[in-house]
């Protein structure tokens, strides 16, 4: 559970040790857990790459995209 009470959270990890993880478009979170519940939001617009071992995101405060919590930035 994140600070703002989201249970959703998306944790990435560098499973074939080449000390980055992919973050896809496609990966998603419900945008609005945390008041209004319901859309999904991506962290990314296009595929990206982070340098770590691990990496994770979730909706944040979740009343809109850009309230996504992401470790990497």
């Amino acid at each position: 559970i994140d600070g703002f009470e989201n249970t959703e959270i998306f944790v990435g990890i560098d499973e074939d040790y080449n000390g980055q993880v992919e973050v896809k478009a496609s990966d998603s979170v419900k945008a609005g857990i945390n008041p209004s519940g319901g859309s999904s939001a991506s962290p990314v617009a296009v595929d990206t790459v982070v340098r770590s071992g691990i990496v994770f995101f979730s909706a944040g405060a979740g009343k809109t995209a850009a309230d996504i919590v992401k470790s990497w930035e």
